[in-house]
């Protein structure tokens, strides 16, 4: 069996950081995935919806997800 992939997490704020990370790793440990996912301890903060879209190119909630890719070994983000 191949190794685990990265799972990349996106959250608002400090308190969903934290709080996102326990959902998801037990999320992965009720449904037995942990051989398939771990979760990437660096949490990418997201701002608020008007600090996640740029009128004047790409939006920044592009940029996060070229930040999350550029982690390599991801499997899924969330």
């Amino acid at each position: 069996m191949s190794a685990p992939k990265r799972l990349v997490i996106f959250a608002e704020g400090q308190g969903g950081v934290q709080a996102t990370k326990r959902l998801v790793r037990k999320l992965l440990d009720r449904h037995q995935a942990n051989e398939v996912l771990f979760v990437d301890d660096h949490v990418i903060q997201l701002g608020g919806l008007t600090s996640l879209i740029n009128r004047g190119g790409e939006s920044d909630w592009v940029s996060k997800v070229k930040v999350a890719h550029k982690r390599g070994n991801v499997g899924a983000m969330f």
